[in-house]
């Protein structure tokens, strides 16, 4: 009896441990039986009214830090030394932000929020429990509003496990700070899966674009690797400048015309990295274009294989005219409208002017292939020309691939003419006397008759054919 009272009282103990464990748990992570904040439509309902009140944002995850500050009308980077931020970038996340609704809510109690990526980011890279902290402050550095983004949960099949997930099929969950939320966090449909606080990714993009190009002139280290080529009008292809025959570009390897249209960069560098001192073996270049622009560059590569990194750096001038020459006896309807397509043709280039101008002064990281004929020489843009022996057929049987840009190759010395024939050797001896044979007298032979023959005439005279006898007729 007392070994089942013990029993029944250790039986009691474990019952009141797993029921006190499973408390805890529920107060810890999701619960329907807890309340928490009244669910609402938007996860930040005041954002939309408040957004221009916004003039810095920070972003912050697990090692990286982006900082965003309104200076002047342009939002700049501070992780890259006020360089121009995306402001197309930041006004779409304020806009999906302010307009974001909510999927479904959960209580999450402080010490369970690790356990969804929603604990405050500690800026190492081994961070598992904090998520992506969002801040957007007001010019006393007040916050507008701030949030931290979790865990992502995907539900790509139906039934059962959609319903346990809320019926979401993206959703990430959300803790918003500085409000009466309490330990509610929300579930909402964006999973925000191209945010990210690295500054790179938030610098604003746009770079030169550079049109109607007119001539390309590349100045390297090497003297013999330089080269220039020009052309007479847009539709035209370039050829070298002062050519000699058989020097001829080959407008295929340097694809000139659309050098630097709609250039594009992957980072800019910070003063500390770009120093004066960085792009001292460059290459030089300078474009010419039909409408008055002329681009001093620097292009540099550096390292080789997958640690090859190409840099450029811009300086801009243009001449772009302020008044339209006037056009003798213009009738005055006609004037009008050239004066206007003058002035907007005008307007146009002087914000080109100022775009290109704004990307003075920085030396960015640019792809390869951006650069394209700026960091090649001038026997890699020559044009290769095949010549051989023509045979009879049309066929050639001696090819070589000459490149008229390069040294000429040691001509291959002829062979030495054929020695001419030599005369005949003449030798000239007295004459020989030679004795004369003794006559003999000549036999005549003569063939012998056959036996039946004319003795005298040798002739064989035919006999007469002999007939057979006939037949004895037949006794009765």
């Amino acid at each position: 009896m007392k070994n089942i009272l013990i029993l029944v009282v250790v039986l009691g103990a474990l019952l009141g441990l797993a029921f006190w464990k499973r408390s805890s748990n529920l107060q810890k992570t999701n619960s329907a039986k807890l309340v928490g904040a009244p669910i609402r439509e938007l996860l930040l309902p005041d954002l939309k009214t408040k957004a221009n009140d916004i003039r810095k944002a920070r972003i912050t995850d697990g090692e990286n830090k982006v900082s965003l500050a309104l200076v002047g009308d342009k939002w700049t980077l501070a992780e890259r030394d006020g360089f121009p931020a995306s402001f197309d970038k930041l006004s779409k996340l304020v806009v999906d932000l302010a307009e974001l609704k909510i999927a479904k809510k959960d209580v999450v109690g402080k010490t369970a929020l690790g356990d969804v990526k929603l604990d405050m980011p500690t800026g190492k890279a081994d961070d598992a429990k904090g998520g992506v902290l969002v801040e957007f402050l007001d010019e006393k550095d007040q916050a507008v509003a701030s949030i931290v983004l979790g865990a992502n949960r995907q539900s790509t099949t139906v039934g059962q496990q959609q319903q346990m997930f809320g019926g979401g099929s993206n959703e990430r969950i959300v803790r918003v700070l500085n409000s009466q939320d309490g330990d509610t966090v929300w579930w909402v449909n964006n999973q925000f899966y191209d945010l990210s606080a690295k500054a790179d990714e938030w610098i604003e993009k746009s770079f030169i674009d550079v049109q109607k190009i007119k001539s390309v002139e590349v100045t390297s280290p090497v003297k013999e690797d330089n080269w220039k080529a020009s052309r007479k009008d847009e539709a035209g292809d370039f050829a070298f400048d002062g050519a000699i025959p058989g020097d001829e570009l080959d407008n295929g390897k340097a694809m000139l015309s659309g050098l630097l249209a709609n250039a594009s960069f992957t980072d800019v560098l910070t003063k500390d990295k770009a120093k004066p001192d960085f792009m001292k073996d460059a290459w030089k270049a300078k474009i010419t274009t039909f409408d008055g622009f002329t681009y001093n560059l620097l292009a540099l590569k550096k390292g080789e294989s997958s640690d090859e990194k190409h840099y450029l750096s811009i300086a801009v001038t243009a001449d772009i005219p302020q008044t339209r020459p006037p056009v003798k006896d213009e009738k005055e309807e006609d004037k009008k409208k050239k004066d206007e397509e003058f002035a907007a043709k005008k307007k146009d280039l002087e914000e080109r002017l100022a775009k290109a101008k704004s990307a003075e002064g920085w030396v960015y990281e640019v792809s390869g292939t951006t650069l394209g004929a700026l960091l090649k020489k001038k026997s890699e843009v020559i044009k290769t020309v095949t010549v051989g022996e023509a045979n009879a057929d049309g066929s050639s049987s001696v090819k070589a691939a000459i490149n008229p840009g390069a040294p000429a190759p040691m001509p291959t010395p002829a062979p030495p003419p054929a020695p001419a024939p030599k005369p005949p050797i003449s030798v000239t001896t007295p004459p020989v006397a030679v004795p004369p044979l003794p006559s003999t007298p000549k036999t005549e032979i003569k063939p012998t008759p056959p036996a039946d023959a004319n003795p005298a005439t040798g002739v064989v005279t035919p006999k007469p054919a002999t007939e057979p006898a006939p037949a004895s007729p037949a006794k009765p």
